[in-house]
């Protein structure tokens, strides 16, 4: 075997030896534990909003999104990966209208008569705009391990 063929066997050895030590992988996500609350704006419940809990830790994106739906008392139950709850960790807050009712999308003059029907009968609106985007919510909530309720008061 000539000296440059022996050069790069080591060479490509090194590599892999160095590679497999590393890992190549993502890291092992937070755990994910029960997280519920109740959402307000001016200490008035917010009923039918979605309420997602976007994780703030490297390595990670949507697919560690926890989400609820708030009801009528503006009670909430997050949801991760099919599991009850959220991740550990820090989360930007984000809130937004909940979903529409079957026959209120569409362009239809009907779908639309329905949409805004539906919108002008929920309690406590609008939704302040900042709550509608990760870059613009001030909410910020810290999931720790055994603590379950995370209220949320949204302001005018």
């Amino acid at each position: 075997m000539t000296a440059w063929r022996c050069y790069m066997w080591i060479s490509v050895a090194v590599g892999l030896v160095v590679v497999s030590s590393t890992g190549c992988g993502k890291p092992k996500p937070p755990p994910i534990v029960e997280a519920e609350g109740t959402i307000t704006v001016n200490g008035a419940p917010l009923p039918s909003a979605r309420i997602r809990f976007i994780p703030m830790f490297p390595g990670f994106g949507a697919e560690l999104i926890a989400e609820g739906l708030s009801d009528k008392n503006g009670q909430f139950k997050l949801v991760c990966q099919g599991t009850s709850g959220a991740c550990l960790g820090e989360h930007r807050v984000v809130v937004e209208e909940g979903p529409l009712p079957p026959g209120a999308m569409g362009e239809s003059g009907d779908a639309q008569m329905k949409m805004t029907r539906y919108l002008q009968n929920l309690a406590n609106r609008p939704i302040p705009p900042q709550y509608g985007n990760m870059a613009q919510s001030p909410l910020s909530i810290v999931i720790k391990d055994g603590e379950k309720s995370y209220p949320l008061e949204l302001a005018r």
